[in-house]
């Protein structure tokens, strides 16, 4: 038998493990991948955060506008109306003029109508807490006729 595979047999023989290097090698690594992949993450779910209110403003504009062309376009009959998906707590049956709204965990949702007949709907985010990337306050109003994030 060749003179060097016998030497490199009775070497492995007496290597049991990784050496400190290949395990400092890896550690490194992982917080690399790590340190790149957990800001994105966190964008991520900022931005489904910020969809589920939006969502839940949408349907609800939808559900107001038909309410008012239904009754010589008032909405005053629905001011005070919420709907809150506190975080942690049960799924709401949000109804708006008998039209059904779905609101995220999380989600608070205000429909509040001035002397003059305007309306507005907001929601707030819980999520938003803690976290800047996600928006605190999505409101549409019917005078401006638009959708405003506030912080």
């Amino acid at each position: 038998m060749n003179p060097v595979i016998r030497a490199l047999r009775r070497r492995a023989k007496g290597e049991k493990g990784f050496t400190l290097t290949e395990i400092m090698v890896v550690i490194v690594v992982a917080a690399i991948l790590a340190a790149i992949a957990i800001p994105l993450w966190r964008k991520q779910r900022a931005g489904t955060y910020n969809s589920q209110t939006e969502q839940a403003v949408s349907e609800a504009v939808i559900a107001v506008t038909d309410y008012a062309q239904a009754h010589d376009d008032s909405a005053a009959g629905l001011s005070g109306t919420t709907c809150d998906y506190p975080l942690g707590g049960t799924a709401p049956t949000c109804k708006i003029a008998n039209k059904t709204v779905d609101v995220s965990e999380g989600v608070h949702l205000t429909l509040s109508v001035d002397a003059a007949g305007a309306w507005k709907i907001t929601a707030t985010n819980d999520h938003a807490s803690g976290n800047s990337a996600v928006k605190h306050s999505y409101t549409y109003s019917s005078t401006s006729k638009s959708y405003e994030w506030t912080a």
